[in-house]
């Protein structure tokens, strides 16, 4: 039998569990890495005509509750 159990367990689920669990984090950190990089995309343009010793920087506010 290719699938035993392991302490009780069965290995085909410890297997699809380390599968789902490695696909979910790339998922993340794929989603992160986008912002950071769009982030930092934003920053650039801001500082396209300011002197070199200038900088922006991102603030954020919350919308306004009318």
């Amino acid at each position: 039998m290719p699938f035993t159990t392991i302490h009780g367990g069965n290995m085909r689920n410890l297997i699809i569990g380390t599968i789902g669990g490695i696909l979910i984090s790339a998922i993340v950190i794929n989603f992160s890495d986008n912002t950071t990089r769009q982030v930092n995309e934003m920053v650039k343009e801001c500082e396209k005509s300011l002197p070199r010793n200038d900088h922006c920087y991102i603030i954020a506010v919350p919308p306004d509750k009318d």
